[in-house]
């Protein structure tokens, strides 16, 4: 009855569903950092908006080293199992983001935060967006899975680039870190 058999599979996969949620809660933190990061520390460190933007950069900086040592770790210690490594790096993710405003505000302290930020994200960014996708989306299902799983993502970065201007504007950065976490 269903036209696309392999679509209503991926739909119906409870692991594809977790996945395509955690990837939806997880893209606003990386595009409210990417789009916002120069913005907060222009204002939080009194910077002009080239040196914040080259600030801002370590978040960028620290996706390749991450992506693979993720990869790694889950291959190497977890057995290929992509959802350990991914848990442990969201759950330090949003410990950062929480402690966010309570750190000195320094250029060290901000570039090292944001560095560390964009460590814990960018490994269960790629491992739940790529390699997840194609280990719970089978052989046959596997570009099915990963469109589901970017869809949700694609319009959870519709939220980190909108929303932490209102709440920025409501309540102040601490409260955009304090929701992103």
């Amino acid at each position: 009855l269903f036209p696309y058999p392999t679509l209503f599979r991926s739909l119906s996969n409870r692991m594809i569903i977790l996945l395509a949620l955690t990837y939806f809660f997880l893209k606003p933190t990386r595009y409210a950092i990417f789009a916002w990061g120069p913005v907060f520390l222009s204002e939080t460190l009194n910077t002009n908006i080239m040196d914040s933007g080259l600030l801002s950069a370590l978040f960028e900086l620290a996706g390749p080293i991450s992506v693979f040592l993720g990869g790694l770790i889950s291959d190497r210690v977890f057995n290929s199992r992509r959802m350990p490594i991914s848990v442990i790096c969201l759950f330090l993710l949003a410990a950062l983001l929480f402690l966010f405003p309570y750190l000195p505000v320094t250029k060290l302290a901000m570039g090292s935060a944001l560095f560390f930020v964009g460590f814990f994200l960018y490994a269960p960014d790629s491992l739940v967006s790529g390699t997840a996708a194609i280990d719970f989306g089978t052989k046959k299902g596997a570009s099915t899975a990963a469109g589901v799983i970017n869809g949700c993502g694609s319009v959870g970065a519709l939220i980190g680039l909108s929303l932490p201007a209102f709440i920025k504007d409501e309540w102040g950065w601490d409260a955009v870190f304090w929701m992103l976490g």
